[in-house]
C-alpha cells in the first residue's frame, strides 16, 4: 500500500469516526430529552420524538447517519467492482440504485429538517420518502452482498476443484493461504452481510410504523459505520481483495496442474507432509503459493506494490 492509498484510507476512517461521534451525540441527546427530561410528555416518549423530529440535534444525527450510509455503500460498491475483476457490467444496476438512494435520502433529510414537518413519521411523509429510501438502500446492500458472496463462493469452489492438492497442503500450515480470500469471515466482512440483514429488518419495522423502528434505525446507522471500517481493516492487514488478487486467483484456476501431476510432485505420508525431494515440504514452494505470490510470512510478495482498495 503506497502513501497515496494509505492517506486515502486514513482520511476515510477518520471521517467515518467523526461522523459516528456526531450521530451518537444527536441520538443520545434526543434519547435524554425523550426518556428523562420530557418523560411526562403527553402521548409518551414516542410522541415527543415525533413532535420534535425537526430539532437541530435530531437533524444533526440524521444528517450524519445518512452521510455514513453514503460512504459505506460507496465503499461496498467499489469493493464489488474490485472483487469482480473490474467488470463494470456487474455494478451498473447497483450504481443506479445507489444514485437513486442518495436522491431519496436528500429528500428525507430536507423534509425532516423543515420546521413545518413536525409530523415527520406521519403516514404521508413516511410513504413518500422514508420507506422508499430505506428499502432502496437495503436492496442495494442485499444485491451487493449477493454478488460478492457469489463471487467469493465461486472462486472458493473453483480453487478446491482445480487446485485441490495444493490447497490441502497449504491448509496444514498456520500461516495465511488462499482461504484468506475465500473464507466465511471474508464473505461476512467483504459483503457487509450484517448490514444487509439489519437494513431489511429496519425497513419492515419503519414501513409498519412500529415503535421498535426507532432503536433499529440507530443500530442500522451504527452498523453502517462499522462495516466499512472492518473492510478497511482487512485491507490494511493485507487480507482484503485487490485488483491483483482476482487476476492471480483466476490465473491459478486456468493453469491448474492435472491431479496426477500434482500427486507426483508431493504427497502426504503418515500425517507428515513430504515431497519427492530429500528435504521437508516447504509451503512457499507450492504451485498455488507461487502463483498468488505468497511468501510464507502471512503476506504476499507484492503487498507493497499491489493496489489495496
Amino acid at each position: 500500500m503506497n502513501f497515496r492509498q494509505r492517506a486515502f484510507y486514513i482520511t476515510y476512517v477518520l471521517t467515518i469516526i467523526v461522523l459516528m461521534i456526531f450521530a451518537l451525540f444527536g441520538n443520545v441527546y434526543m434519547g435524554q430529552r425523550m426518556w428523562i427530561d420530557n418523560r411526562t410528555f403527553e402521548g409518551g416518549p414516542y410522541a415527543y420524538f415525533v413532535a420534535n423530529s425537526a430539532a437541530w440535534w435530531n437533524t444533526l444525527g440524521s444528517a450524519t447517519d445518512i452521510v455514513i450510509v453514503w460512504m459505506g455503500d460507496a465503499l461496498l460498491l467499489y469493493r464489488c467492482y474490485i472483487i469482480w475483476s473490474g467488470k463494470w457490467q456487474v455494478i451498473a444496476l447497483p450504481a443506479l440504485i445507489y444514485l437513486a438512494s442518495i436522491a431519496l435520502s436528500l429528500c428525507v433529510l430536507v423534509e425532516s429538517a423543515l420546521p413545518t414537518t413536525k409530523a415527520f413519521f406521519s403516514v404521508g411523509v413516511l410513504i413518500n420518502f422514508t420507506v422508499p429510501w430505506i428499502a432502496l438502500t437495503s436492496s442495494l446492500n442485499i444485491i451487493l452482498t449477493a454478488l460478492i458472496c457469489y463471487r467469493i463462493l465461486r472462486v472458493r469452489l473453483q480453487l478446491r476443484a482445480a487446485l485441490k492438492h495444493d490447497i490441502e497442503l497449504l491448509s496444514l500450515n498456520d500461516y495465511g493461504n488462499s482461504s484468506m480470500y475465500t473464507s466465511i469471515i471474508s464473505m461476512l466482512v467483504e459483503s457487509a452481510l450484517p448490514l444487509a440483514i439489519i437494513g431489511l429488518i429496519t425497513c419492515v419495522l419503519v414501513g409498519k410504523a412500529s415503535f421498535a423502528s426507532t432503536p433499529f434505525l440507530v443500530i442500522w446507522g451504527t452498523v453502517a459505520g462499522i462495516s466499512p471500517l472492518l473492510i478497511v481493516a482487512r485491507i490494511a492487514m493485507g487480507m482484503g481483495w485487490t485488483r491483483d488478487t482476482s487476476s492471480k486467483l483466476d490465473t491459478s484456476i486456468v493453469f491448474a496442474p492435472a491431479p496426477k501431476q500434482a500427486e507426483k510432485r508431493s504427497r502426504l505420508t503418515h500425517g507428515t507432509v513430504t515431497t519427492n525431494s530429500t528435504g521437508p515440504f516447504n509451503p512457499t514452494e507450492s504451485t498455488f503459493a507461487q502463483r498468488i505470490g505468497w511468501n510464507g510470512s502471512g503476506s504476499r510478495d507484492d503487498d507493497d506494490s499491489a493496489e489495496k482498495v
